[in-house]
């Protein structure tokens, strides 16, 4: 499952044909004044008189003449011709010369932003974690058909990746036992499993489901070390029963450090008990699409929020408290609750001078 950079690019050569450069229209050799048919065989009667003699001759070097005029305007219209369609070549090969160019360019371009996506995610740049999660999950062979999809957000300070994982619905399962023939009616019957088989059996593969993208995250991150903790939110989308209307609740919500997952058996446990020891949030059963509120949810576009900076490290004990810059206040404590929660993965941010909503603060706290 691991995902190679190298697949990502585009290496297809530019698929449009070179265009063939026509054939030109051939030009008729010219008539030669010794050619048979300006030299036929003098009559004897021709022979005999000078007059008819010459006017014989006179005809046929007529024709010779005719005919040379005829083939040098033949040969003049051919050339002409000749000259168009190599115009036309010539104008059609340079506009597929500059979409190749601007292919090869565009490719080269694109390939060359893989190659610095690669090396911002080696050195553990957020943006470039947060992108290369969802191309990773979406490469795992799940044995259900369904449209995967995944939101994902990297906290750097505590090495939590936080993970909104689009997960199958009940009628994704076939319920389908067996199919009977009936010989005294010569047709087909089919025998369903019951809605509680059906329903035990989702619950089943949801939970199986939350552990392969955990175990799937932690064993692409061991070569890096960038996570300490993962947040993993199942999302669903169904239809309210009540309205009619298109929904995306979020069904389960589960936080897992990578010390624990480590520790556990994957060929062993039982993939629910884990989940309700880790204090994983659902409904009883997942087959009600309960809504429930995941343990952690940080929206990047809450505008309010401001980049913290640090001020424990620069106080000592001449330091009065309460005669310090009112913004470094803001960041010390934020400082101070940061240290109690990052522990289990939490975070803390701060918010800028004004529009803030009269919240100064707000924590991420990821223990349910």
């Amino acid at each position: 499952y691991q995902l190679k950079f190298e697949s990502l690019k585009n290496t297809k050569p530019f698929e449009q044909k070179m265009p063939v450069k026509p054939k030109e229209l051939p030009v008729p050799n010219p008539p030669l004044r010794n050619d048979a048919i300006y030299n036929p065989k003098m009559p004897l009667l021709v022979k005999l008189f000078k007059s008819k003699k010459e006017e014989y001759i006179a005809f046929h070097n007529n024709k010779y003449e005719a005919d040379y005029i005829a083939w040098q305007n033949t040969k003049e219209h051919i050339a002409l011709q000749n000259a168009e369609t190599e115009k036309v070549y010539a104008a059609t090969l340079k506009e597929w010369e500059e979409r190749k160019a601007a292919y090869i360019e565009e490719q080269t371009l694109y390939n060359n932003e893989i190659d610095t996506f690669k090396e911002k995610y080696t050195q553990g740049d957020s943006n470039a974690i947060e992108r290369y999660y969802p191309l990773s999950l979406e490469l795992i062979d799940i044995p259900i058909e369904y449209e995967k999809e995944f939101s994902v957000e990297y906290i750097a300070e505590s090495k939590v990746l936080i993970v909104d994982a689009l997960v199958p619905t009940i009628d994704t399962l076939p319920d389908l036992k067996k199919v009977t023939y009936v010989k005294s009616r010569e047709e087909f019957t089919e025998t369903f499993y019951p809605e509680s088989h059906t329903n035990k059996k989702y619950d089943s593969v949801l939970y199986q489901l939350v552990l392969t993208y955990l175990n799937h995250i932690f064993e692409s991150d061991k070569e890096h070390n960038f996570i300490d903790s993962v947040v993993l939110n199942g999302i669903v989308n169904t239809t309210d029963k009540s309205t009619g209307q298109d929904i995306s609740p979020c069904i389960l919500s589960v936080t897992v450090t990578k010390q624990d997952f480590e520790s556990l058996n994957l060929n062993a446990l039982d993939p629910k008990a884990w989940f309700k020891s880790s204090k994983g949030v659902s409904a009883a059963s997942f087959a009600t699409i309960t809504p429930v509120v995941p343990i952690v949810s940080i929206s990047r576009e809450d505008k309010r929020f401001v980049e913290g900076y640090a001020v424990a490290d620069t106080l000592d004990d001449s330091i009065n408290l309460a005669a310090i810059d009112w913004q470094d206040f803001e960041n010390l404590i934020r400082e101070i609750f940061e240290k109690e929660f990052n522990t289990n993965g939490g975070e803390v941010k701060i918010t800028q001078a004004s529009r803030d909503g009269g919240v100064d603060a707000v924590a991420f706290d990821p223990d349910p």
